[in-house]
């Protein structure tokens, strides 16, 4: 007698999350290619011959937020307005960072081989779940000073991160003001819940001497790391990894209304593209940091309501954009010749991509 069981396994259908844009409707747009706000006529990115290659240095790494690889010799105009980058500096080992570290309770033996060859001035530890994260342990260099605080389990990562900003900046004394010192926000975890892999250290410093940021993560290259803003600023989150309801979810109908309670209205609703960098790493030019104190007091407290909230997601998709300068219209223009697709459902909703569609099971 031969016994057959049949499991039957439901199935969730893919569901299509792109959505074509026609710019031409789009005012803000229009402002900022044309004075007089008229239609958008059909002319191409002059100055930009791609947004994913190194050969052009003002738009050649727009699409993934990567440096441009360019030589010695190259006298490209940053329209970025940051200081000149070139391939010289590929040889990124005794630049000089910080680094800012939110801790749980993950083992931090990664640490040591990820800052290594670098100038580390100073690493902060932010422990947040009342537990020791060994400095005995870390195997850093005698020279790198290591700072532990305690604070409130509240806010995750982003807290810690604006916490930092907020009170803890100042009190770097070894050339935080320089162009070329940059400060690394990063988790105790390694893991990658969402689509893409760790950027290496080198290649986040390097887009940060070109844009003032720099992303941690790696996104795959059919998602662009700049998002479209009226898309973006509609994100409302219901739950994320478990966490649902009242505990999680905030007071605010979406992200356009927290950044209006954080008085950004003017930094993100008047540009049609900001970046977005995902996974809590990120890079930020230290010079950028104390004009932006405004802001980031505001943002400390709204994080201050419970552990993993909805505002830390908005936060998490505010960083980079609030030290970024808006793109100049050859970029938007650049941007606009490679897609009109749009991600528009959680929780990429807003980003660029190029392709016939995405799809999720």
């Amino acid at each position: 007698v031969i016994i057959i069981i049949v499991t039957l396994c439901t199935y969730k259908p893919k569901i299509k999350l792109v959505k074509q844009i026609d710019w031409s409707t789009d005012l803000v747009i229009n402002s900022v290619i044309h004075n007089d706000n008229g239609p958008l006529s059909p002319e191409v990115a002059v100055g930009c011959s791609c947004v994913d290659c190194d050969s052009d240095y003002n738009c050649g790494g727009l699409w993934t937020g990567r440096a441009t690889a360019l030589t010695k010799a190259t006298t490209s105009v940053n329209i970025f307005h940051r200081q000149h980058y070139d391939s010289g500096h590929d040889n990124i080992h005794g630049k000089k960072i910080s680094v800012v570290l939110s801790y749980c309770d993950k083992d931090l033996g990664w640490l040591s081989n990820y800052l290594e060859g670098f100038d580390v001035n100073k690493v902060t530890i932010i422990s947040k779940c009342n537990k020791d994260p060994q400095k005995e342990n870390l195997s850093l260099a005698p020279s790198i000073t290591v700072n532990i605080l305690d604070l409130p389990n509240v806010g995750r990562c982003d807290h810690s991160y604006a916490y930092y900003m907020t009170h803890l900046l100042e009190e770097e004394d070894d050339g935080y003001n320089e162009s070329t010192h940059v400060t690394v926000f990063i988790k105790d975890s390694r893991y990658v819940h969402q689509n893409g892999e760790w950027n290496a250290l080198d290649s986040m410093y390097n887009s940060t001497l070109q844009y003032g940021w720099g992303c941690g993560l790696k996104t795959n290259h059919e998602m662009s790391v700049y998002h479209y803003t009226p898309i973006l600023s509609q994100l409302k989150m219901k739950k994320h990894r478990g966490f649902r309801g009242k505990t999680f979810q905030s007071k605010y109908a979406n992200l356009e209304a927290w950044w209006d309670d954080m008085g950004m209205h003017d930094v993100t609703m008047n540009v049609p593209f900001i970046p977005v960098c995902y996974g809590g790493v990120f890079a930020i030019q230290t010079s950028l940091i104390p004009g932006k104190k405004h802001w980031l007091e505001k943002i400390e407290h709204s994080l201050e309501r419970k552990d993993n909230i909805e505002e830390g997601h908005f936060a998490e998709r505010t960083w980079v954009a609030l030290f970024s300068k808006p793109l100049v219209p050859n970029q938007v223009l650049a941007l606009m010749n490679v897609t009109n697709e749009v991600i528009t459902k959680c929780c990429y909703d807003g980003a660029l991509f190029r392709n016939d569609a995405i799809w999720v099971s």
